[in-house]
């Protein structure tokens, strides 16, 4: 059998990706287009300031980008996500918007990640 040209055409380490980590990624993709579609339709733009589009982009792009690795069972993901949801706190800290959940949602995705961590490249 010959070596595969690229690693990443090797198989998910273990068999397939697990249940937990496809469910958050498709609730992670959902919630980022939906917070760009919000930020298209809504007003909140106008409200928050010039500011607003780049924050969001960061945000979301952070968070698409975080779903894209872990869908393709990279650990990259994780750091991506942990770095998104840093900037997320801290701006919510800064603007006085900051909730227990703001850090609660981000613990629970990155505890998930560390359950499957072995099976991540």
């Amino acid at each position: 059998m010959s070596e595969p040209l690229f690693r990443s055409s090797l198989p998910p380490p273990g068999g397939e990706r697990p249940l937990r980590l496809t469910l958050l990624c498709a609730v992670g993709a959902l919630a980022a287009t939906s917070a760009l579609a919000l930020g298209l339709t809504g007003d909140l733009a106008q409200q928050v300031g010039p500011l607003f589009w780049p924050y969001l982009l960061a945000s979301a792009g952070g968070t698409l980008l975080a779903v894209a690795g872990l869908w393709r069972l990279r650990r990259w993901g994780v750091g991506v996500y942990a770095a998104t949801a840093l900037l997320d706190n801290a701006v919510l800290l800064l603007t006085g918007d900051w909730r227990w959940f703001t850090l609660a949602i981000p613990l629970f995705v990155l505890g998930v990640c560390a359950s499957v961590w072995r099976r991540l490249r």
